[in-house]
């Protein structure tokens, strides 16, 4: 039996490829590649859903597309729908990162602070670096 349809895209700006894939739930995953290593959408995305039915469909992205834009250009958040789940601890650690001005830097105790758990910065670089939108939450 196969898995989920998932819907997948590239684009290409400043010497990255920047790919984006989403279901019919909402959106699932951006991630950035150098632009020399030339994946497909479904190359890159196959390490990430290997069950899944993947097709490369720029139309079915195109909000998520605009959302990580928006944000890269101008520091601003289009809200989109998500059919990643996330924990509690890491909605807190991605609503606080995207309070931070762009062009400003926090450690990750810094951002510990900010939601409240001072001594969980280790938890903070966990949830950042499992972070599915690295352009929404940067």
């Amino acid at each position: 039996m196969a898995g989920k349809k998932i819907y997948c895209t590239k684009i290409n700006m400043e010497e990255l490829d920047i790919f984006f894939a989403s279901s019919k739930e909402g959106a699932l995953r951006i991630g950035i590649s150098c632009a020399k290593d030339e994946l497909t959408p479904v190359q890159y995305f196959r390490r990430y859903f290997p069950k899944e039915v993947l097709v490369e469909d720029k139309v079915w992205n195109l909000s998520l597309i605009e959302a990580a834009m928006s944000a890269y250009k101008k520091g601003s958040f289009v809200k989109i729908g998500f059919a990643v789940r996330f924990s509690l601890f890491q909605m807190n650690v991605l609503n606080a990162i995207r309070k931070i001005k762009p062009g400003t830097v926090r450690t990750y105790k810094q951002v510990a602070q900010m939601i409240n758990k001072p001594k969980a910065y280790r938890a903070v670089g966990q949830a950042l670096r499992r972070n599915p939108f690295p352009l929404l939450f940067p």
